[in-house]
Formats: structure tokens, C-alpha cells, sequence
């Protein structure tokens, strides 16, 4: 629940910062939007599911439970022994 809470929060903070310094942009871009056809609107959004699933696939390989204090990345038993098993 953490970090859904977390994600939740960071979206809060763009999209509020986002309609708190530019409102009148924000409300061209989304008047915008409305006009689009349904088929033109599906690929903004496809395209914002697929960073989002692309950042959070980064966050798990890479995130802070896998780097070391010092910022390198520390591996796992498993994954040790799949690549000492790929070097013989």
C-alpha cells in the first residue's frame, strides 16, 4: 500500500501544480481533447499506460531495494547463481 499511496500522491502533485500554474493551458488542452475523435484520444492514453508500466518495470528492477548504500546495484542469490551458471 505504500507505494500505491506514494504514486497516487506524486500524480496529485503533478496534476495540481500542472492546474495551479497554468489553469487557462489546462483548460485549452482539455477543451482540445473533448474535440478529438474517440480514435485520436486512445493513443495519448495507450501511449501514457505504456511509460507508466515502462517507469514502474524500471522502479522494480532498479529501484532502492536492490542498490547497495554506496548506489550499486546488489544481486540476489538467484540471480548470482543464473549468472554464474550462464558463464560455465
Amino acid at each position: 500500500m505504500g507505494y500505491a499511496a506514494l504514486a497516487l500522491g506524486l500524480v496529485l502533485v503533478v496534476e495540481g501544480l500542472a492546474l495551479a500554474l497554468a489553469p487557462s493551458r489546462m483548460e485549452h488542452l482539455l477543451a482540445r481533447f473533448a474535440r478529438m475523435p474517440l480514435d485520436r484520444r486512445r493513443l495519448p492514453a495507450l501511449s501514457a499506460v505504456a511509460v507508466g508500466f515502462f517507469l514502474s518495470g524500471l522502479r522494480a528492477d532498479l529501484g532502492p531495494d536492490r542498490m547497495s548504500r554506496h548506489g550499486h546495484i546488489e544481486l540476489s542469490h538467484c540471480d548470482r547463481d543464473c549468472i554464474a551458471a550462464q558463464q560455465s
